[in-house]
């Protein structure tokens, strides 16, 4: 029988010795794993085990670290916690470091900016590794993490920095894919709404560029640009130009840089009566939760964000320092077709 440990605080191993009537060496000589090493019988082993699993016992990471043992765990850069993609990005993270036996720390700001403060608690920590989440360029805030010689991985686009994994998308693929969905279905007249940072300043050459070599065509005047994920600002810029373009010779499709922005067009398109798709047709990229749901359903572009996560923990959580990084990693996303485009529900395009 599991003897009952009831504390307010943290379970020790002392508590546990004490509620089994064991010492506290043995306690600890099992709780790591090494109870065989001086002839531990299996069902103490056993009993010792069972009741730290039912008294919710946590081993102490500075104590791991003073026994000269990894801390297991890894400092999360966020750009910005009010990015709903990263958000859906930490929830594919956290269940594959808990299957590596690895915590995720989280600090980060807000709108892309970073300061010395917002980062101290991971300083303050013995972290293993370092992950930043977002797209963008990584500032002088990492050279403390650079000196530690700890592994480093951006999963998003960036300009690169020596010893940083770079996992990103191959965004001219992606672009190749959905314009040649759209020509498909008839659109040559393409209209770009993206934000105003690196990421969408990004998107904004390389989707003309694929609409060239598509031979399609997209004037100065439909590139738009709004705060980034600000749907109000969104909803003005489109609400404004959109019964202009449907009395005259504009775009048929709007390409918008991610879906936050395409949920704002579509919500736009709707106030001033226009029909999606049957006037313009609306795209976004990322694919959050969302997108299937929105009226209509969002086509957009998926993030394989599974296999990108796993290859980001791959690296950072290989044992030892390193002051290099392999290539870069590059994944292409998958086009999901739905209804703002005239496709059904929740199909997809074969990739080309």
């Amino acid at each position: 029988m599991v003897p009952s440990l009831t504390t307010s605080d943290r379970v020790t191993q002392k508590q546990i010795a004490a509620a089994l009537g064991v010492s506290i060496s043995l306690v600890s000589r099992v709780l790591a794993g090494r109870g065989a090493e001086i002839g531990v019988a299996a069902a103490t082993s056993a009993r010792i085990l069972a009741a730290a699993r039912a008294a919710g016992y946590v081993p102490s990471a500075a104590a791991r670290i003073l026994r000269g043992r990894r801390s297991r765990t890894l400092g999360v850069v966020v750009a910005d916690f009010a990015d709903p993609f990263l958000g859906v990005m930490i929830g594919e993270l956290l269940p594959r470091a808990r299957a590596l036996g690895h915590t995720l720390l989280l600090a980060g700001g807000e709108r892309r900016r970073l300061r010395a403060d917002d980062l101290r608690p991971l300083l303050q920590q013995e972290i293993e590794g370092l992950l930043v989440l977002g797209s963008g360029p990584v500032a002088s805030w990492i050279e403390p993490f650079e000196r530690r010689g700890l592994r480093r991985a951006q999963v998003g686009q960036g300009p690169g920095r020596p010893g940083l994994l770079s996992v990103a998308l191959d965004e001219a693929a992606a672009f190749d894919h959905l314009l040649a969905h759209l020509a498909a279905r008839g659109h040559r007249r393409l209209a770009f709404l993206g934000g105003l940072g690196f990421l969408h300043d990004a998107r904004a050459r390389i989707f003309t560029r694929a609409v060239a070599r598509h031979g399609l065509e997209c004037r100065p005047a439909w590139d738009l640009r709004a705060a980034e994920n600000d749907v109000q600002a969104t909803l003005a810029m489109v609400t404004g130009l959109a019964r202009r373009w449907s009395a005259r010779r504009g775009p048929t499709a709007l390409v918008a840089a991610n879906d936050v922005l395409a949920f704002g067009a579509l919500r736009a398109l709707a106030e001033v009566g226009l029909c999606v798709p049957g006037d313009l047709a609306v795209t976004g990229y990322d694919d959050l939760p969302l997108a299937a749901l929105a009226p209509p359903g969002l086509t957009t572009l998926r993030q394989p964000l599974a296999d990108m996560c796993a290859a980001a923990l791959a690296w950072v959580t290989e044992p030892g320092p390193t002051k290099t990084a392999p290539a870069p990693r590059r994944f292409v996303p998958e086009l999901v077709v739905r209804a703002s485009t005239g496709g059904d529900a929740e199909t997809a395009d074969a990739p080309d």
